[in-house]
């Protein structure tokens, strides 16, 4: 068994054992293991772009905690041991496409922040395309650009880029851009030259992808529920004061926080309502909704075609920047409407496409298709498409204070039957349904409350038993006020009050 170490940021391994399986690991404190949950997590958006992680006790150490991954045999490698294979152009647009991609999301703040480790990266064809994937990340977005993490993206990709064995763990920490530069080919080198003079990472992505592939790119969806673009700190930018630059619509957000101070000093009452009353957010979320849509359709890098080799036995194929598998017509044109908010008119056009065309798009252009039709508030059409899409229907209409939306949605989904009951007070449909919909918290005091209001305390205690003690002063509450409203006589509210102060935890 062999076991590699670099430490950058973090202590990382890569270990490779007696049969020539491969693993990354990490030790982490047992304080920020309680914070692990969110970095074991592969969301379909993210799938693309970091491993899974799993967790366990530190073999040598009681106060510490190990996450690691095994790497999928014959499918997946350390991105260190691919780029000593990696001699030829291809395969090294193949690592330069993979970390653009990937870091470019870190810098727009649309995926969680990672280690500019070496050890941190694999090399995958598990489904047949060449992807790069990091392996340790925090559990939110990078807070800020600064010129030390900008060195460290141009330095990891320099890395990457030259397969020297000189440069190796051994010497990483003294090396610095230039020294690649100095070892590579003419082709690749000049490329590398653009990296090392960019000044953001977005104008690296310009410069390498095409304009169609960068828009994919731009679009793609945060995959964090409070995702903010980093601010951007790095003293070029600073010197040449490009955060005072306004956008269109920071124009806009600004001429309109402008109108509503006047409405304030005025005395005017303020407009909308929740979150929507504040201009800064609604643009701020209407920009999201706009990135949400277009983003779906993340960009595929082409790899190994439909064999699923290894990477150093892909086949030679037709030099290209990126490869994107091709788009219907009629999907491009309704995705281009959807970007600028027609969603009734590129719904329209989906309507157009034959059943085939639908069929034949991928998962996550179905997915935009879907989500095209809920802001045309058209769900039925949504729940053709994606049969299984009723909790994300019900969980965009809440987030956004549209739950009576929820009541015009002709559907027998046990979801939005079980929706349509909470709102109609409809309790023992509640109960009925429970078990249908999945176990969130946020519906835990719903159903709670549904038992009680069906005159059914002992099943309200025995659920909360069994899910979430903590809804005990909840359940006193719902109770006394149901007590109130129903005239219940004194004993017997005091005697059921006792039943839930015998709760225990």
């Amino acid at each position: 068994m062999s076991v590699r170490e670099m430490k950058v940021k973090r202590n990382l391994k890569i270990t490779q054992d007696d049969t020539g399986k491969y693993r990354l690991s990490v030790e982490i404190s047992k304080e920020e293991s309680l914070s692990s949950f969110d970095k074991k997590r592969v969301y379909r958006g993210t799938r693309d772009h970091l491993t899974q992680i799993h967790e366990r006790n530190a073999e040598n150490s009681i106060d510490k905690r190990e996450l690691y991954y095994e790497l999928v045999e014959e499918k997946e490698v350390p991105l260190e041991e691919f780029r000593l294979k990696a001699v030829d152009e291809k395969r090294k647009q193949y690592i330069l496409d993979g970390l653009l991609e990937l870091l470019y999301l870190i810098s727009e703040g649309k995926m969680y922040d990672i280690d500019l480790n070496p050890f941190n990266f694999i090399v995958s064809t598990t489904d047949g395309r060449v992807k790069i994937k990091a392996f340790f990340r925090e559990d939110r977005g990078i807070y800020e650009i600064t010129d030390d993490w900008l060195l460290g993206v141009k330095k990891l990709i320099g890395y990457f880029l030259v397969s020297d064995t000189k440069f190796s763990e051994d010497n990483y920490e003294d090396l610095r851009p230039k020294d690649f530069y100095n070892e590579m080919e003419d082709n690749i080198a000049e490329q590398y030259l653009k990296i090392m003079r960019s000044s953001t990472v977005d104008q690296m992505v310009k410069d390498w992808f095409t304009d169609k592939v960068y828009l994919q790119l731009k679009g793609f969806q945060p995959v964090m529920s409070k995702a903010e673009k980093p601010k951007d700190v790095t003293s070029l930018n600073e010197a040449l004061k490009l955060e005072k630059e306004e956008t269109d619509l920071e124009k806009q957000e600004r001429l309109d926080q402008e109108e509503q101070e006047k409405e304030d000093a005025k005395g005017k009452k303020e407009k909308g309502k929740g979150l929507f009353s504040n201009p800064m957010a609604k643009w701020g979320l209407l920009l999201l909704v706009g990135v949400f849509v277009v983003s779906i359709l993340i960009v595929k890098f082409t790899g190994g075609g439909k064999d699923e080799a290894p990477p150093e036995e892909l086949p030679d194929e037709e030099r290209t920047i990126v490869n994107v598998e091709e788009v219907n017509e009629q999907f491009y044109e309704g995705l281009l409407k959807a970007a600028v908010q027609k969603y009734d008119e590129a719904s329209k056009i989906y309507k157009e496409m034959t059943e085939e065309d639908i069929n034949s798009l991928g998962e996550d252009e179905q997915v935009s298709v879907y989500l095209t039709y809920i802001k045309a508030k058209q769900y039925e059409d949504a729940l053709d498409i994606m049969p299984d899409g009723a909790e994300t229907m019900v969980k965009y209409l809440k987030s956004r204070e549209m739950e009576d939306e929820i009541l015009k949605i002709e559907s027998e989904d046990p979801v939005i039957v079980f929706e349509k009951a909470i709102l109609d007070k409809e309790w023992e449909k509640v109960i009925e349904l429970r078990e249908d919909v999945r176990d969130r918290e946020e519906r835990r005091p719903i159903i709670m409350k549904a038992f009680v209001q069906s005159g059914d305390l002992e099943g309200a205690i025995d659920y909360i038993e069994n899910t979430d003690v903590r809804l005990k002063d909840d359940l006193k509450k719902e109770y006394n006020s149901y007590a109130k409203e129903k005239k219940v006589k004194k004993k017997e509210k005091n005697k059921n009050m006792k039943k839930i102060d015998d709760i225990k935890g």
